[in-house]
């Protein structure tokens, strides 16, 4: 079942996570960022600039600024005399999105070192346990992010900062993506058993095994979203 959440429980979660109030805007974003990439937020749902600074107990100017940096990164969209929206995105973002994933993941590893892999690997290994677990209670919103954090382990793989921060704001946009398809458990499980399979690759050390199994993943997902968005929207 699909979990949402009201802007007071996330402004408890934001809260209990204790602001750096020296740069309490881009913390506003980050936490909003992170509750779109787990999926708390459907597409379309409202952001109300006064219940978030009242909650948080901080300016709305500062709320407002966050906005402003989420909307600069496409996850928030402001409609004048409305308000403030999550993203709703399309078919065409989403070939976009995979353009990107497949120059990210799959650019990631080709660019892989030894010593790159080793630190990557328990990070995947974790976030595959992880979607292992949530499965087996049959959470799959929770595989759904479980997953987020395997592919960042993936870019991972690059080792370099500016690849993991890019990644970070393209899968808080695809999670948006993800919202499209009605079951969400006929559309996790398979990339989920999918993770296993490339983290085996990866730590057996073949790149190019890996690289091909990822881009056949990436495609059929790609595939199966767009076609989801046909129906959706006809």
């Amino acid at each position: 079942m699909l979990m949402t959440v009201t802007v007071d429980d996330l402004a408890v979660s934001l809260a209990s996570s204790g602001p750096d109030r020296s740069s309490t805007p881009e913390w506003i974003a980050d936490m909003l960022r992170t509750a779109i990439t787990d999926g708390r937020f459907q597409p379309g749902s409202r952001l109300r600039e006064e219940r978030i600074a009242g909650a948080l107990n901080v300016s709305r100017n500062s709320v407002r600024e966050a906005f402003r940096l989420l909307v600069h990164e496409r996850l928030l969209v402001y409609e004048l005399n409305k308000g403030v929206f999550v993203r709703t995105l399309t078919a065409d973002d989403v070939v976009d999105l995979y353009r990107m994933r497949r120059l990210l993941e799959c650019g990631a590893i080709r660019a892989a070192s030894p010593d790159s892999l080793v630190a990557a690997l328990p990070r995947a290994a974790a976030a595959l346990a992880e979607g292992e677990a949530a499965a087996a209670r049959e959470d799959w919103q929770s595989v759904g992010t479980a997953n987020m954090h395997f592919h960042q382990a993936v870019v991972g793989l690059a080792g370099s900062r500016r690849v993991d921060e890019t990644m970070r704001l393209l899968l808080a946009e695809l999670r948006l993506v993800f919202h499209v398809m009605a079951r969400h458990r006929r559309f996790h499980e398979p990339y989920l058993i999918g993770n296993r399979e490339l983290c085996a690759v990866l730590a057996a050390g073949d790149l190019a095994a890996a690289e091909r199994r990822l881009a056949t993943y990436l495609d059929d997902a790609e595939r199966q979203l767009v076609d989801a968005f046909t129906v959706a929207v006809p």
